[in-house]
């Protein structure tokens, strides 16, 4: 389930990130205004010496810090979670470019040429950085910016899955244009290319974070044997899950087509009771010629379960 240096592995939502990503060269992707950073995910790739000290590491999270900050705009945010302190970063390095610090607070704090400014707009009771960063991204593209987003590597976390799904929806949604990509702080890992996607699944991008969400994220479990591949190749043939998300529709009305979509992803079409799907499932795999009952866990929910995902 883990690495070797602690990463979480999610095939499944790698599977999903693969499938939908542009990557592109260092050398195309441009040198970028803004830079907006996971601070969780960076302190992951910070080097620490074999016999050095907590002095050493925060001394190597301020030149990497500095290092981004000799190039563009830095906005730097962290899960609400964790502890952080704003005297973390000297105030050297922000002569020339601001640097954004989102932590336990709601409100941002900016800190550009020695001045400290709280950063009203952009106040965000979110505990998640995904979709602090998303927020941030979209506040930072209105000034028609080429923008990086810095985080996790996707082949072994989960969190930027899921950002790169919300990215690509919110670029979609606001009709932005501007240059942005997402990029691992580990420099060697490839470089993905958002504002290319929308155009490439344009077919499916309005309706691409229902789909993910209500097939297993960050706040919903997933389904047993069900993977990220099949949500995009059902997704792909026509499924409308607008509804979904929509705090005005009534609650039959985002129940139906979400039912639907996911019991077509266990291969069962044309079907609003959840319930009812399971059985099929349970028939097709307890049918003639299996020699053994099927794993409960790889059938479909109940409909009282079911609604909880939704």
């Amino acid at each position: 389930m883990f690495t070797e240096d602690g990463m979480q592995i999610c095939k499944a939502k790698s599977t999903l990130k693969k499938s939908l990503q542009v990557e592109v060269s260092r050398r195309n992707a441009g040198d970028a205004d803004v830079t907006v950073i996971d601070g969780s995910a960076l302190l992951w790739t910070i080097h620490w010496p074999a016999d050095g000290t907590v002095a050493d590491f925060i001394d190597n999270v301020k030149a990497r810090l500095i290092s981004y900050l000799s190039e563009s705009d830095l906005y730097l945010i962290f899960d609400r979670y964790y502890d952080y302190s704003i005297k973390l970063f000297h105030l050297r390095g922000t002569t020339k470019h601001k640097l954004v610090v989102t932590g336990e607070d709601s409100c941002p704090i900016e800190l550009s040429m020695e001045e400290r400014r709280s950063r009203y707009e952009l106040e965000n009771p979110q505990e998640e950085a995904d979709t602090i960063i998303v927020q941030q991204v979209l506040a930072c593209a209105g000034e028609a910016h080429p923008i990086s987003v810095v985080s996790d590597d996707t082949d072994v976390c989960v969190c930027v899955t899921q950002m790169c799904v919300l990215l690509l929806h919110h670029y979609h949604q606001a009709g932005l244009d501007v240059p942005l990509i997402m990029e691992s702080p580990r420099k060697e890992r490839a470089i993905v290319d958002i504002k290319v996607p929308p155009s490439k699944h344009s077919e499916i991008v309005e309706n691409l974070l229902p789909a993910h969400a209500i097939s297993g994220c960050d706040t919903v479990v997933s389904y047993y044997g069900l993977g990220k591949g099949s949500v995009i190749k059902v997704l792909k043939a026509g499924y409308q899950l607008s509804a979904i998300g929509n705090m005005d529709a009534p609650f039959q009305q985002v129940l139906d087509p979400a039912t639907a979509f996911i019991s077509a992803c266990y291969g069962i079409k044309e079907n609003t009771d959840m319930s009812h799907t399971r059985l099929l499932v349970w028939g097709e795999k307890n049918g003639k010629g299996h020699m053994s009952a099927p794993n409960l866990a790889a059938l479909p929910p109940t409909n009282e379960a079911f609604i909880e995902n939704v």
